[in-house]
């Protein structure tokens, strides 16, 4: 294994990284849409003060796959060979993120207070509702089982920034039918206090 090679191919590729990167996040229209949000994104200031520490994180990671990619190697058509490893790495990195959006989690019912009744229900529970919307015909005890329940409505992990300033959750309710909504709510941390923000193009409707 040529390590002088590795070395500059590690070098090479976190040139590329910034440079592409640099030049991307200053377009104007990327510019002006993080200004929109001070709550969500760093501040140039902030920026700087993990710049170094980034930096050299993504240059050990470019060194990484640089090994990784002269392990696999078989020999041949250098754009061949990259061009297969690249799609590999694509993928792993797509699939392995896909898997984390799928996740679910158990409320405890006990461990949380709503200012509306809210019923937690488990997966035979939800099919039961779905029943009740569903058939024309719904049995008398799951109608009266769930009778002034306007929606099932589900909720996604929680999801957080570094600094645990600013959290996502995606929400999603069904009436029946293809009668649904799914939406993005993002919250941001403000004097110790959980703040909505107002994002747009964030939601959909049936």
């Amino acid at each position: 294994m040529n390590y002088a090679r590795i070395a500059l191919a590690g070098l090479g590729a976190f040139v590329a990284y910034f440079a592409l990167g640099t030049f991307a996040f200053t377009l104007p229209g990327m510019k002006n849409e993080f200004m929109k949000y001070p709550a969500v994104y760093r501040s140039q200031e902030g920026i700087k003060s993990v710049m170094p520490a980034g930096m050299a994180a993504m240059f050990v990671a470019m060194l990484v796959l640089a090994v990784i990619y002269a392990m696999l190697y078989r020999g041949g058509s250098g754009l061949a060979e990259g061009t297969r490893f690249g799609a590999l790495i694509g993928v792993f990195a797509i699939c392995s993120f896909d898997h984390h959006c799928h996740d679910r989690l158990i409320l405890d019912p006990n461990s949380w207070k709503v200012a509306i009744p809210v019923r937690l229900l488990n997966a035979q529970e939800q099919k039961e509702f779905q029943s009740t919307r569903m058939n024309s015909n719904p049995s008398t005890a799951a109608a009266q089982k769930f009778k002034g329940a306007p929606a099932l409505y589900a909720f996604s992990q929680v999801y957080f920034n570094a600094h645990h300033t600013v959290a996502l959750v995606y929400a999603t309710h069904w009436c029946g039918g293809l009668c649904g909504q799914g939406f993005w709510i993002a919250f941001a941390l403000e004097n110790g206090k959980w703040k909505p923000l107002r994002w747009n193009a964030t939601t959909w409707i049936s």
